[in-house]
């Protein structure tokens, strides 16, 4: 929801060319919208490394503390979670920056995120290595952004925006995937009210043996 109550809401087909938004026309009403507007993302230097983009998912969060920035996280770039960002309520973005790409690159894999927001001033994200059809170890990890920066989960840091990406190992590791006791992966994250991170996942020992479980830091 932007400040004047309009609904801004973000949308692609799943690995397309196009990423589009649209707006309500007016506060409280979501049953008329503006048209569909493309998103115009640029990155040359990213494309070079990483292909061109193909775009899925879109997880839109707008902090307060950064004067309304709205943060666009998604896939496009070399199946790796991505970010853009919007000073004016989506007229204009910057350029895409790939978050999480483990090292060396490989375009078959592909890390799976979940991300939750207080609206004010962090974005916690929880996610794996990639997918658990092909990371036979598939873990569980924890990072936040503030600030042009990201953490880890006891406050030391990570990178900032400026020297992404980081690799899932750089992060906090929340569950370790083992030949023992299976491969993982992301259901959900939350905050308590002592502003904590909670992540769901399930871990799978064996094909037909699912397992779930939170994780609460503390």
């Amino acid at each position: 929801e932007l400040p004047n109550g309009k609904i801004l809401s973000f949308y692609t087909r799943h690995h397309n060319n196009d990423l589009f938004m649209s707006k309500t026309i007016s506060p409280g009403d979501i049953t008329k919208w503006e048209g569909p507007r493309r998103i115009e993302i640029t990155n040359d230097e990213e494309e070079e490394l990483y292909g061109a983009p193909k775009y899925t998912y879109a997880n839109p969060v707008m902090l307060s503390d950064e004067k309304n920035r709205i943060f666009l996280f998604g896939r496009w770039m070399g199946f790796k979670p991505v970010m853009i960002w919007s000073d004016n309520q989506g007229e204009s973005w910057s350029k895409s920056r790939v978050v999480i790409c483990p090292q060396p690159f490989d375009p078959g894999n592909r890390p799976y995120v979940k991300y939750y927001s207080d609206g004010k001033s962090k974005i916690h994200m929880a996610f794996t290595d990639g997918h658990p059809r092909n990371e036979p170890f598939n873990s569980i990890y924890y990072a936040y952004y503030q600030k042009g920066s990201f953490f880890r989960a006891d406050g030391s840091l990570i990178c900032t925006i400026d020297s992404l990406p980081f690799e899932p190992s750089d992060a906090t590791l929340v569950y370790k995937g083992n030949s023992k006791e299976g491969r993982a992966w992301i259901y959900d994250i939350k905050i308590d009210d002592n502003d904590f991170p909670v992540i769901a996942y399930a871990r799978y020992p064996t094909e037909v043996d699912h397992i779930y479980h939170y994780a609460k830091f503390n």
